[in-house]
């Protein structure tokens, strides 16, 4: 659950914990390799062509503070900012 007062860095590596999770349980709705759009907390878009949840985060995003990419299946112990 997201949690208002949470920061939206904080709100989002919360969605992506639970979903790499779940990537990581083989559930259907997650792969690895498919690329995810999150909005202040919010899964906004995914697909394995990155520039597909780009272009979807961008429309929705007003401020791109709230906004996160990332890969499913790929390490995010240390993590890196790209925008």
């Amino acid at each position: 659950m997201v949690k208002k007062s949470e920061s939206h860095q904080e709100q989002n590596m919360k969605v992506l914990q639970h979903i790499q999770q779940e990537a990581q349980q083989k559930r259907e709705k997650w792969r690895a390799g498919q690329w995810v759009g999150l909005l202040h907390g919010k899964v906004v878009a995914a697909s394995f062509d990155w520039k597909e949840v780009v272009v979807a985060v961008e429309k929705m995003a007003d401020d791109r503070r709230g906004a996160m990419l990332f890969r499913v299946g790929d390490n995010y112990d240390e993590v890196e900012r790209m925008l």
